[in-house]
Protein backbone atom coordinates (compact mmCIF):
# COMPACT_ATOMS: atom_id res chain seq x y z
CA UNK A 1 0.00 0.00 0.00
CA UNK A 2 1.51 3.39 -0.86
CA UNK A 3 2.12 5.64 2.09
CA UNK A 4 -0.58 7.58 3.84
CA UNK A 5 -0.03 10.76 1.93
CA UNK A 6 -0.72 9.55 -1.06
CA UNK A 7 -3.92 7.64 -0.32
CA UNK A 8 -5.22 11.43 1.31
CA UNK A 9 -3.38 13.89 -2.13
CA UNK A 10 -5.90 10.47 -4.39
CA UNK A 11 -9.21 11.18 -2.41
CA UNK A 12 -9.18 15.13 -3.24
CA UNK A 13 -6.91 14.87 -6.90
CA UNK A 14 -8.53 13.49 -9.94
CA UNK A 15 -5.24 13.38 -11.89
CA UNK A 16 -2.37 10.83 -11.72
CA UNK A 17 -3.01 7.01 -11.41
CA UNK A 18 -4.36 4.31 -8.50
CA UNK A 19 -3.98 0.96 -8.74
CA UNK A 20 -6.38 -1.95 -8.53
CA UNK A 21 -6.21 -2.93 -4.79
CA UNK A 22 -5.69 0.59 -3.15
CA UNK A 23 -9.15 1.31 -5.88
CA UNK A 24 -11.39 -1.18 -4.05
CA UNK A 25 -9.80 -0.54 -0.44
CA UNK A 26 -10.87 2.87 -0.84
CA UNK A 27 -13.49 2.50 -3.08
CA UNK A 28 -15.49 0.04 -0.21
CA UNK A 29 -14.64 2.53 2.71
CA UNK A 30 -16.27 5.31 0.69
CA UNK A 31 -19.30 3.51 -0.33
CA UNK A 32 -19.67 2.24 3.28
CA UNK A 33 -19.78 5.43 4.85
CA UNK A 34 -21.60 6.80 2.05
CA UNK A 35 -24.79 4.22 2.66
CA UNK A 36 -24.49 4.65 6.20
CA UNK A 37 -24.98 8.59 5.87
CA UNK A 38 -27.72 7.54 3.44
CA UNK A 39 -29.56 5.55 5.91
CA UNK A 40 -29.06 7.89 9.16
CA UNK A 41 -30.64 11.10 6.70
CA UNK A 42 -33.81 8.69 6.07
CA UNK A 43 -34.68 8.43 9.65
CA UNK A 44 -33.83 11.32 10.72
CA UNK A 45 -35.60 13.04 8.50
CA UNK A 46 -37.81 15.10 10.45
CA UNK A 47 -34.97 16.40 12.86
CA UNK A 48 -32.38 17.36 10.63
CA UNK A 49 -32.21 20.48 8.19
CA UNK A 50 -31.64 19.92 4.26
CA UNK A 51 -28.22 21.24 4.81
CA UNK A 52 -26.44 19.55 7.25
CA UNK A 53 -23.03 17.96 8.22
CA UNK A 54 -24.00 14.73 6.85
CA UNK A 55 -25.37 15.96 3.39
CA UNK A 56 -22.59 17.92 2.89
CA UNK A 57 -20.49 14.82 3.85
CA UNK A 58 -22.45 12.93 1.38
CA UNK A 59 -21.50 15.62 -1.52
CA UNK A 60 -17.79 15.66 -0.46
CA UNK A 61 -17.69 11.58 -0.63
CA UNK A 62 -19.00 11.94 -4.26
CA UNK A 63 -15.88 14.09 -5.31
CA UNK A 64 -13.83 11.39 -3.58
CA UNK A 65 -15.50 8.80 -5.97
CA UNK A 66 -14.77 10.79 -9.02
CA UNK A 67 -11.09 11.63 -8.11
CA UNK A 68 -10.26 7.65 -7.24
CA UNK A 69 -12.45 6.86 -10.78
CA UNK A 70 -10.19 8.95 -12.87
CA UNK A 71 -6.86 8.31 -11.33
CA UNK A 72 -8.06 4.20 -11.29
CA UNK A 73 -9.05 5.05 -15.85
CA UNK A 74 -5.71 6.81 -16.36
CA UNK A 75 -4.28 3.59 -14.57
CA UNK A 76 -5.39 1.50 -17.79
CA UNK A 77 -4.47 4.32 -19.92
CA UNK A 78 -7.85 5.41 -20.70
CA UNK A 79 -9.27 9.08 -20.70
CA UNK A 80 -11.50 9.63 -17.81
CA UNK A 81 -13.53 12.83 -19.89
CA UNK A 82 -16.79 11.41 -19.61
CA UNK A 83 -16.84 11.07 -16.01
CA UNK A 84 -16.89 14.99 -15.70
CA UNK A 85 -20.97 15.48 -17.20
CA UNK A 86 -21.45 12.34 -15.33
CA UNK A 87 -20.23 13.36 -12.26
CA UNK A 88 -21.99 17.03 -13.03
CA UNK A 89 -25.17 15.32 -13.28
CA UNK A 90 -25.00 12.82 -10.23
CA UNK A 91 -23.99 15.97 -8.35
CA UNK A 92 -27.15 18.04 -9.35
CA UNK A 93 -29.23 15.48 -8.19
CA UNK A 94 -28.11 15.12 -4.88
CA UNK A 95 -28.84 18.66 -4.67
CA UNK A 96 -32.50 19.13 -5.74
CA UNK A 97 -32.98 15.63 -4.16
CA UNK A 98 -31.57 17.97 -0.90
CA UNK A 99 -33.16 20.95 -1.74
CA UNK A 100 -36.66 18.60 -1.78
CA UNK A 101 -35.88 16.71 0.81
CA UNK A 102 -38.47 18.13 3.65
CA UNK A 103 -41.48 17.81 1.32
CA UNK A 104 -40.99 13.60 2.06
CA UNK A 105 -42.50 14.68 5.47
CA UNK A 106 -45.21 17.92 3.81
CA UNK A 107 -48.97 16.94 4.42
CA UNK A 108 -49.57 17.62 0.81
CA UNK A 109 -49.81 14.53 -0.93
CA UNK A 110 -47.81 16.24 -4.16
CA UNK A 111 -45.04 16.94 -2.20
CA UNK A 112 -44.50 13.95 -1.48
CA UNK A 113 -44.56 12.88 -5.37
CA UNK A 114 -41.82 15.63 -5.58
CA UNK A 115 -39.64 14.41 -3.43
CA UNK A 116 -39.97 10.85 -4.01
CA UNK A 117 -39.40 11.75 -7.92
CA UNK A 118 -35.91 13.33 -6.82
CA UNK A 119 -35.35 10.57 -4.89
CA UNK A 120 -35.28 8.19 -8.12
CA UNK A 121 -33.55 10.13 -9.76
CA UNK A 122 -30.59 9.74 -7.38
CA UNK A 123 -31.31 6.25 -7.36
CA UNK A 124 -30.82 6.21 -10.98
CA UNK A 125 -27.60 7.60 -10.96
CA UNK A 126 -26.60 5.89 -7.92
CA UNK A 127 -26.53 2.35 -9.98
CA UNK A 128 -25.08 3.99 -12.69
CA UNK A 129 -22.23 4.58 -10.57
CA UNK A 130 -21.85 1.09 -9.35
CA UNK A 131 -21.78 0.18 -13.04
CA UNK A 132 -18.61 2.91 -13.49
CA UNK A 133 -16.68 1.37 -10.72
CA UNK A 134 -17.16 -2.05 -12.07
CA UNK A 135 -15.77 -1.23 -15.36
CA UNK A 136 -12.92 0.36 -13.51
CA UNK A 137 -12.37 -2.73 -11.82
CA UNK A 138 -12.09 -4.74 -14.87
CA UNK A 139 -8.52 -3.71 -15.69
CA UNK A 140 -5.41 -4.34 -13.97
CA UNK A 141 -3.00 -0.97 -15.03
CA UNK A 142 -0.37 -0.65 -17.00
CA UNK A 143 3.08 -1.58 -15.64
CA UNK A 144 4.87 1.11 -15.68
CA UNK A 145 4.93 5.06 -16.39
CA UNK A 146 2.43 5.89 -18.81
CA UNK A 147 0.67 8.97 -20.62
CA UNK A 148 -0.87 9.79 -16.74
CA UNK A 149 2.28 9.59 -14.76
CA UNK A 150 4.24 6.79 -13.09
CA UNK A 151 2.04 4.02 -11.13
CA UNK A 152 0.83 5.28 -7.33
CA UNK A 153 3.26 4.80 -4.97
CA UNK A 154 6.17 4.75 -7.26
CA UNK A 155 9.40 6.26 -5.56
CA UNK A 156 10.64 9.26 -6.64
CA UNK A 157 13.53 9.12 -9.32
CA UNK A 158 16.94 9.68 -8.21
CA UNK A 159 19.09 13.01 -8.83
CA UNK A 160 21.06 11.87 -12.11
CA UNK A 161 24.03 13.27 -10.06
CA UNK A 162 23.99 10.39 -7.48
CA UNK A 163 24.68 6.99 -8.51
CA UNK A 164 23.22 4.20 -7.01
CA UNK A 165 24.80 0.95 -6.22
CA UNK A 166 22.54 -0.37 -9.20
CA UNK A 167 24.65 1.51 -11.47
CA UNK A 168 28.00 0.59 -9.79
CA UNK A 169 26.77 -2.98 -10.55
CA UNK A 170 25.87 -2.68 -14.11
CA UNK A 171 28.85 -0.86 -15.46
CA UNK A 172 31.50 -2.69 -17.54
CA UNK A 173 35.19 -2.65 -16.10
CA UNK A 174 35.85 -0.24 -19.20
CA UNK A 175 33.22 2.49 -17.72
CA UNK A 176 34.41 1.51 -14.47
CA UNK A 177 37.96 2.18 -15.10
CA UNK A 178 37.21 5.49 -16.70
CA UNK A 179 35.47 6.25 -13.56
CA UNK A 180 38.44 5.63 -11.46
CA UNK A 181 41.14 7.57 -13.40
CA UNK A 182 38.52 10.35 -13.07
CA UNK A 183 38.77 10.55 -9.70
CA UNK A 184 41.41 13.46 -8.85
CA UNK A 185 44.30 12.92 -6.71
CA UNK A 186 46.10 14.44 -4.69
CA UNK A 187 49.38 14.86 -6.00
CA UNK A 188 51.39 15.47 -2.60
CA UNK A 189 49.67 12.32 -1.15
CA UNK A 190 52.13 9.81 -2.63
CA UNK A 191 54.74 11.88 -2.70
CA UNK A 192 58.20 10.98 -1.81
CA UNK A 193 60.26 12.63 1.03
CA UNK A 194 62.17 15.63 -0.05
CA UNK A 195 65.87 14.05 0.73
CA UNK A 196 65.06 11.01 -1.36
CA UNK A 197 63.94 13.23 -4.25
CA UNK A 198 67.30 15.18 -3.77
CA UNK A 199 69.74 11.83 -3.97
CA UNK A 200 68.24 10.49 -6.64
CA UNK A 201 68.32 13.64 -8.74
CA UNK A 202 71.90 13.42 -8.21
CA UNK A 203 72.55 9.56 -9.48
CA UNK A 204 70.33 10.44 -12.04
CA UNK A 205 71.32 9.16 -15.66
CA UNK A 206 71.39 11.64 -18.36
CA UNK A 207 70.45 10.15 -21.41
CA UNK A 208 72.27 11.41 -24.73
CA UNK A 209 70.22 14.08 -27.13
CA UNK A 210 71.24 14.92 -30.56
CA UNK A 211 73.73 17.78 -30.91
CA UNK A 212 74.33 18.20 -27.54
CA UNK A 213 77.39 16.10 -25.42
CA UNK A 214 76.01 14.82 -22.12
CA UNK A 215 77.98 13.64 -19.29
CA UNK A 216 76.84 10.40 -20.11
CA UNK A 217 79.06 9.17 -23.33
CA UNK A 218 82.27 11.15 -24.25
CA UNK A 219 82.63 13.92 -27.23
CA UNK A 220 84.51 11.90 -29.71
CA UNK A 221 81.16 9.18 -29.88
CA UNK A 222 79.16 12.39 -31.78
CA UNK A 223 81.15 12.86 -35.17
CA UNK A 224 81.01 16.37 -35.55
CA UNK A 225 77.30 16.61 -33.82
CA UNK A 226 77.37 19.47 -32.02
CA UNK A 227 80.05 21.71 -33.32
CA UNK A 228 79.54 25.12 -34.36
Amino acid sequence: MAPLRSILIALFTPWGRLSQLTFIVLASIILCIHGAVQVYLNTHIETLEPYNAYSIGQLVSLWMLFSILSRRFHDSGNAAILLVPFFAMTFAAYMFAIDNWKLAISPFEEDHDTAAWFERVRMVYQLIGFGVIIMALKDTGDEGPNAYGPPFGAPKKPDRHIRTNAAYVNETPRMAARRVTSVPVDETEHAPPRHETQSHDSHRHFEPRRGRITPAEPAGRHHGFGRR
